[in-house]
């Protein structure tokens, strides 16, 4: 890629792309929080135009105008290189509104391996705590989440943006 936030474009993802797909979660260790529903039809993919290669997936969750970011990963040998930030700040809210939806959260790891609230305090996703949080189905995901895997996950790692 000459520069690394021109040449991406970003669409569903097709049932051919899951087995990229999944390669993709697993290089980054994301397979590990799948409960065996997960399938392509949540999933959207970012490619590099000039190879066609799927460089990042992320898996939005939609109940009424409210989506979940459940999975977001780009290829280990890109990241550094500014291009998840891009995606997370311009591709994720342009997808978001194109399908409808008026917010987004995510809860973030806070626990080796999975740190990725470091990622999502540089972008434009804000932290919110659970209780300010009025869309039952986004607490109701936070709070199964935080009671599932407390070692990994606390109220002050949850973000969202408005789209």
């Amino acid at each position: 890629m000459k520069n690394t936030t021109t040449g991406l474009t970003s669409r569903r993802a097709l049932q051919a792309d899951w087995g990229s797909i999944l390669k993709l979660l697993d290089e980054t260790n994301l397979s590990f929080w799948f409960s065996g529903e997960e399938n392509y039809k949540n999933f959207f993919v970012v490619t590099n135009t000039e190879t066609n290669e799927i460089i990042n997936c992320f898996a939005i969750y939609i109940e009424g105008k409210v989506g979940i970011l459940k999975q977001f990963a780009t290829s280990k040998q890109l990241q550094g290189k500014g291009i998840g930030k891009y995606i997370a700040n311009k591709i994720i809210p342009k997808v978001a509104k194109d399908i409808g939806l008026e917010k987004i959260y995510l809860q973030s790891g806070n626990k080796e391996p999975f740190t990725s609230i470091h990622f999502w305090k540089k972008t434009f996703f804000k932290p919110i705590d659970k209780d300010e949080i009025k869309d039952n189905y986004a607490k109701n995901y936070i709070t199964h989440l935080e009671n599932t895997f407390p070692e990994h996950f606390y109220r002050e790692a949850t973000f969202y943006i408005e789209v």
